[in-house]
């Protein structure tokens, strides 16, 4: 018996020689059938490994994001009277520390369906406060909703002292999380609040974005 090893033709050939009917039939007919139908198999399968390759590619990318960089929005924002919005150094700057209390948002958005977010870090940096740290410190809130069952809290956080540590460029983290991503079913969100209480000084608070982290999908 003949052994036929396929060979890519670069392109998808056909069609594919086959005997006339009624014709004498040879061995070098059927080789000749047989190595053509041999050589498309090759070529297809070249195909489907290269796709599965570029998929993967494309997958990897997708699990090795992390972080993923957010910046905050403010509802306020047409007329905010909380929170000041830098253009050029894109970053919010909080302009007074009376009520009512406004936080700063960000929704949650491109992170793939089955991740599992581990950690979120806020950036942020306080100025001015001497030797006493404010009252109420910034903190933030992780939230999820649904058009069905409404929202829930996930998790909270909150800045920490001393002054020394707060009246730098510092992160609130908030750690130790296992929520896995379903935006087919959930909306998922940060509130930032700014400081308040005693010592706490309008225009102190400056906020530059989020750091969301998360594992690798399946």
């Amino acid at each position: 018996m003949a052994t036929i090893t396929g060979t890519d033709p670069g392109s998808f050939v056909a069609p594919v020689p086959v005997p006339v009917p009624g014709t004498r039939v040879t061995a070098g007919d059927v080789i000749a059938t047989a190595q053509s139908l041999a050589n498309q198999t090759k070529h297809l399968d070249n195909r489907i490994t290269a796709t599965d390759a570029a998929q993967q590619s494309t997958l990897d990318v997708l699990r090795g994001a992390s972080p993923r960089l957010f910046q905050f929005n403010c509802p306020d924002g047409a007329n905010p009277t909380m929170w000041d919005f830098q253009t050029h150094m894109g970053e919010w700057t909080q302009v007074t520390v009376a009520a009512p209390v406004c936080p700063l948002v960000v929704n949650i958005v491109g992170i793939p369906k089955g991740s599992v977010i581990s950690e979120i870090r806020v950036t942020l940096k306080a100025t001015g406060h001497g030797v006493s740290i404010p009252a109420s410190l910034p903190s933030f809130q992780f939230t999820k909703c649904s058009t069905s069952t409404g929202g829930s809290m996930i998790a909270t956080a909150s800045d920490i002292g001393p002054v020394g540590l707060y009246d730098t460029t510092h992160q609130i983290i908030m750690s130790s999380l296992s929520e896995t991503i379903d935006d087919t079913a959930y909306s998922y969100s940060l509130r930032l609040y700014g400081e308040g209480g005693a010592n706490a000084l309008a225009g102190a608070v400056r906020v530059f974005g989020v750091h969301v982290y998360f594992t690798a999908i399946p």
